[in-house]
């Protein structure tokens, strides 16, 4: 993983962190809804996202599904692990 990377995530964590809670609706779109709540709480993440090659995938597709309010954040794949399903 780049050093850029790195501090992307790190940030993106970081960010999380601080948001309030927000529950998801099982319902609608889960990449949606993320993208909603982070252009509110952290818009220059989305926008390098968007930006991105990264930009065509869905959230869950890196940070699984299992992350829904700011609370669970730890729930959010950050790791190495999660970038290698597709950078093996």
């Amino acid at each position: 993983m780049s050093r850029s990377s790195g501090t992307f995530l790190s940030f993106l964590l970081i960010a999380t962190l601080a948001l309030a809670q927000t529950p998801l609706s099982p319902t609608a779109n889960l990449s949606a809804q993320c993208v909603d709540c982070h252009s509110q709480t952290t818009p220059s993440v989305v926008a390098e996202w968007k930006k991105s090659k990264h930009g065509k995938l869905t959230c869950d597709t890196c940070h699984g599904a299992d992350h829904k309010t700011a609370e669970d954040v730890k729930l959010a794949k950050t790791s190495t692990a999660a970038c290698l399903q597709c950078h093996a």
